[in-house]
Parts: structure tokens; C-alpha cells; sequence
């Protein structure tokens, strides 16, 4: 992963945070650069909180992640969308005026906040008009609006060459809508009341763009209306559709210009559980397999030069909670000691006469790590082996318990959910069509020590299928769940989608299981008790998990498994 990726990554994870913190909404996050609310793509509709996608302008991901936290704090998502008008272009004006509002009504408290908000917006407005978007009559009448409206709602004054620029359309706003502005200002902290104004605001502008001469633009035909000149990608004001919620705009770095489609809803359905099977891989291969692939797979480790009791010194340091354990005595400040007061008489130059309470770490944490058995991971399967083999070790060091996973599936293609498939007349999309084969490599509470061989299974090829992995992960989550620690962390370690031929070919949508594994992911994000993280071999996986990291395409030395250790911190 390049640099600008990681910090595109950071960056994203801190402005997530910020809007959960802010709106006290726990469920959103970042998942392969969209920012996601509720398991689902956060729409929006509003010019100046998208970013362009070819400049990595992450200088204004603040300003945009502000604009939305505002708008979850601020604004009644029911009541403006039972108000929105039909009409395309009033519809637009609407939800700029809404987002505008929220805005304005950021705390003196936070100058911060209020600051990015300007900066983002004022660098919008510079883009627009560098865009040609102020060349045409119609172009013209939006952008002034959305400078007039921002200029009343924050009582601040545009920038010299933009307020120059749209003076003379400024002023026939007086008589069209100066009586609206106003009365929006004054109701900014009422949604309702501001919305009645808001409408006629959205009702009359249209009005008058339609009443304009054919516009006179490069990119627009004459019998081309407003609309399209508002989808222009030049103008940098594209009307963005909504039918309903289904088709949406999500706010990102990269891509955002793309319409998003709710593609993750989707019908999952399992044609058989009948053949499928947990395995225990120290009762799966045979003890001398296993120990010639231990012996192997020792060799390799003593070659890499990682500091293992350094990383779990580190790992001890990032988990640990300070819990009380009594009190120390004879200290020099803290709290009174009455058993000591005597020596104020017997020994008054002893200053000893104090008690602080005593606080030692306390590590109460447990990890899965779930591994993809996919075919395409067995030419990885050395490397991975010898990183959980040495992550394992860091973190029993550390005093965190570990689980490590493994799926697959029963066959290729199909296996005997596939026969029996087709021995019923082969009903149309069965849904998941294959064996799972899930393997346990080493259990929560079994030491690593004991588990050693077991965990050198993963060198055996033949254990390498096809790849199921939205029920993987429900099956880890679930194992976890039943645990008792405080902080539960999944780490998928994986190298793509999932891949089952047998389950693509026979169901007619796309991507089937794909989707699903969005939505599992998207619904362990959205709950706190359980923190998900993924490494990516070779591959992004920030598609799929809000908190990714790439490995493998770099050597894995001390400094790779330390930032392994900072992705298990910031998993929540």
C-alpha cells in the first residue's frame, strides 16, 4: 500500500470517527473509500461535499465530514424527505438550501468545525466557477443562489472576485426571493418553518431558469434542458437522482462521481446445509505431516529477523486497561494514611505519610484470525503461515488469547450440494451451492505451544478450495461472541472476493456472494461488541472491511507486524 493510500486510509478513519462522536451515531464508517451509515451507502445530494476523485483532496475530507455530521445532528432525515419535491431541479435547490442550514448551525464551541465547513465550501465555489459553470444565464442564477444563501445563513461574506462576479444576479434576487432569504435566516433552528420558505425558494428558481432563452453553452444543445446542464460534469453541479433510497450518491475520495446502486441487498439463501462440516486440523492430517511440515516450517521462521518479545511487549502496551489492585503505602503525596499519623510525633521529618491507590495492566482481550483457504491463497500459503504463526506467538506474549480459522469449501465445483442440486431438477438460483469446510487451527483457549503442529496445517495445499466468505465470517463472529473477554477482534486475512464456481454459474444475480459478504461485514461494523479488520494479500480489501491493510507486497519485517498491531488497535 502506497503511502497516499495510507494516509487516504487514516484520514478516513479519523473523519469517521469524528462524525460518530459528533452525531453519536456508532454505525458509520468507511468501507473502500465510501462512507457507510447503517450498512449502507450514505447518500448525498449536494455539490460541495463531493470530492474530486483525481486530486486526493484530502485537505477538504474534513469540511465534507463535518457537513455530514452536521446534517445527522441537524436535521430530521423523515421530515425533509416527506418535503422533498418531485421536480428534478427544485428537488436539488432543496437539499442544497437543507444541507446549507445545518451547517450554519455548527456550535461557537467548535471554531473548528466551522472553519473546515468554510474552507470546503469556499474551495467548491472557486472549482465551480473555474468549471464554466458561471458562463451560461441558468448556470449563472444556481450559483448565485448558492453564494447568496450561504452568505445570509452564515452572515459571512463571500470572497471579493465571487461576490463581484455575481452582483447583478444577486440584486434580482431581491424582489424574487429576498423575502424567503431572510425569513430562512431567522428560522434556521426550526427545520420545519425554514423548509416553507425553503420550497418556495426551490419552486420560484426553477420558474425562472425554465422562463430563460435556450442556453448558450458548448456541452448543451439547444433543445437540451437545465437538467442536463446541472449533469454536466463540467459544471461541477450534476443533479444527483434519487429514486427513493435505492439510487444514491456516496461521499468519498475516490469514485464519487459514480452512482452508487444499493447492489448489497440481497435475498441470501443456502440450498443445503447438509454436508457441511467443521474440521479439527490437528485430527484432519497425520501427526507425522504434521510434524515434518512444523520442522519446515521452523526453518523458515529463523530466518526472518522480527523481535518477537518487542512486538509483544507492544501488543501489551496497545490492550492493556489500568485496573485498580490495592493500595501503595509510605508514599509522599496521595491520600492520608491514618495508620501512620503516630509518626508525625515519633518522626516528624518523615514525609512518608501517604497512600496512592495501585493500578497494574490488565489485558483482557481476545483475536480470531480467519484465513482464507481459497485456491489462490495456497501459492501464499508459506507466508502466511510463518506471519500468524509469529503474530499468535507476539500475542500470547502480550497475555491476548487467540483463535485461528481457516474456510473453505468441501469440493470444487459444487461438491454434494451440487449433486443433490441436480438430482431435484435443478431449481432456479438455489442460492449458496457448495460444502462449507470450515477448519480450526488453534481454539481461544488452547496455548500455542500445544498448538503448533496444528497450526503447520496450513502448509497442506490440498486444503485449499473454493471460497465462501460472508458465512466464514458470520461463523467466526459467531465463536466469538460466546467469549467473555471485554475487546473481541476479527482479523480476515484474505487476497479477494469470495469464489465459488458452482454457486455463481446456477444464480442468476451478480456477484451473489460478494453482496453477501458486504452486508455480513457492514452489519459487524455497525454493532460494538465485536471489532473487524482485514489484511489483504497483494490486494485492497477496503471494499469490503471499513479497516484494511495490504501485506505481502512488501518483505514482512518489524516494521510490517507493528503496523499489523496498530490495525488490531484501531479496529474499533
Amino acid at each position: 500500500m502506497s503511502q497516499v493510500e495510507v494516509l487516504q486510509q487514516k484520514l478516513e478513519h479519523w473523519c469517521a470517527a469524528s462524525i460518530r462522536a459528533l452525531a453519536d451515531e456508532p454505525s458509520v464508517h468507511y468501507r473502500g473509500h465510501y462512507l457507510n451509515f447503517k450498512g449502507r451507502p450514505f447518500p448525498v445530494r449536494v455539490a460541495h461535499l463531493q470530492l474530486d476523485p483525481e486530486t486526493n483532496d484530502y485537505r477538504n475530507l474534513r469540511g465534507v465530514a463535518d457537513g455530514i455530521a452536521m446534517r445527522l445532528c441537524y436535521s430530521d432525515s423523515e421530515l425533509h424527505k416527506s418535503l422533498r419535491p418531485e421536480n428534478n431541479l427544485q428537488s436539488w435547490i432543496f437539499e442544497l438550501l437543507e444541507q446549507l442550514r445545518v451547517e450554519s448551525l455548527a456550535p461557537e464551541q467548535l471554531p473548528g468545525i466551522k472553519a473546515n465547513l468554510k474552507r470546503r465550501f469556499l474551495d467548491w465555489a472557486d472549482k465551480a466557477h473555474a468549471s464554466g459553470l458561471t458562463e451560461s444565464h441558468a448556470g449563472m442564477m444556481i450559483f448565485a443562489l448558492v453564494i447568496t444563501a450561504w452568505s445570509r445563513l452564515f452572515s459571512a461574506q463571500p470572497p471579493e472576485q465571487i461576490e463581484d462576479l455575481i452582483e447583478a444576479t444577486r440584486m434580482s434576487f431581491g424582489r424574487l426571493i429576498g423575502t424567503h432569504l431572510r425569513a430562512m435566516k431567522r428560522n434556521k433552528e426550526n427545520q420545519l418553518d425554514y423548509s416553507v420558505d425553503a420550497l418556495l425558494v426551490a419552486e420560484k428558481i426553477e420558474k425562472e431558469i425554465s422562463g430563460l432563452s435556450p442556453i448558450s453553452d458548448e456541452d448543451i444543445d439547444e433543445n437540451e434542458d437545465v437538467e442536463k446542464l446541472l449533469k454536466n460534469p463540467n459544471t461541477s453541479l450534476r443533479l444527483l437522482y434519487a429514486d427513493g433510497d435505492d439510487i444514491d450518491q456516496a461521499v468519498g475520495v475516490s469514485g464519487v462521481n459514480d452512482i452508487v446502486i444499493a447492489e448489497d441487498v440481497i435475498d441470501y439463501k443456502i440450498y443445503t446445509t447438509e454436508y457441511d462440516k467443521v474440521v479439527d486440523i490437528s485430527k484432519k492430517i497425520r501427526p507425522e505431516l504434521l510434524r515434518s511440515m512444523r520442522e519446515s516450517l521452523d526453518k523458515r521462521i529463523q530466518q526472518q529477523s522480527v523481535n518477537i518479545p518487542r512486538l509483544a511487549r507492544y501488543f501489551s502496551k496497545l490492550f492493556s486497561v489500568p485496573q485498580l489492585s490495592g493500595w501503595d503505602f509510605g508514599q509522599e503525596e496521595g491520600f492520608l494514611d491514618s495508620g501512620r499519623l503516630s509518626r508525625l510525633f515519633t518522626a516528624p521529618d518523615d514525609r512518608k505519610l501517604f497512600r496512592q491507590e495501585a493500578e497494574k495492566p490488565l489485558v483482557d482481550c481476545v483475536v480470531t484470525v480467519l484465513i482464507d483457504n481459497s485456491g489462490s491463497m495456497s501459492q501464499h500459503s508459506e507466508d502466511i503461515a510463518i506471519l500468524v504463526d509469529t503474530l499468535v506467538r507476539a500475542l500470547e506474549l502480550g497475555r491476548i488469547k487467540t483463535e485461528v480459522l481457516g474456510f473453505t469449501t468441501g469440493a470444487w465445483n459444487g461438491g454434494k450440494a451440487h449433486k443433490k442440486w441436480s438430482k431435484n431438477g435443478r431449481p432456479d438460483n438455489p442460492g449458496r451451492l457448495n460444502d462449507l469446510c470450515h477448519n480450526i487451527y488453534k481454539t481461544a483457549d488452547t496455548q500455542w505451544r500445544r498448538s503448533r503442529q496444528a497450526m503447520a496445517g496450513l502448509l497442506k495445499p490440498d486444503l485449499f478450495r473454493e471460497s465462501i466468505d460472508g458465512e466464514a465470517l458470520q461463523w467466526a463472529h459467531g465463536r466469538l461472541a460466546q467469549r467473555s473477554e471485554k475487546r473481541k477482534i476479527i482479523m480476515v486475512i484474505s487476497d479477494g472476493s469470495p469464489m465459488d464456481t458452482s454457486t455463481q454459474l446456477v444464480n442468476k444475480e451478480e456477484r451473489y456472494l460478494d453482496k453477501h459478504l458486504k452486508l455480513v461485514a457492514s452489519d459487524i461494523e455497525a454493532k460494538p461488541d465485536i471489532h473487524l479488520c482485514a489484511l489483504g494479500v497483494g490486494l485492497d480489501l477496503s471494499a469490503y472491511y471499513s479497516r484494511s491493510l495490504m501485506i505481502l507486497d512488501k518483505e514482512l519485517d518489524n516494521k510490517a507486524y507493528f503496523e499489523i498491531a496498530d490495525l488490531l488497535t484501531h479496529a474499533d
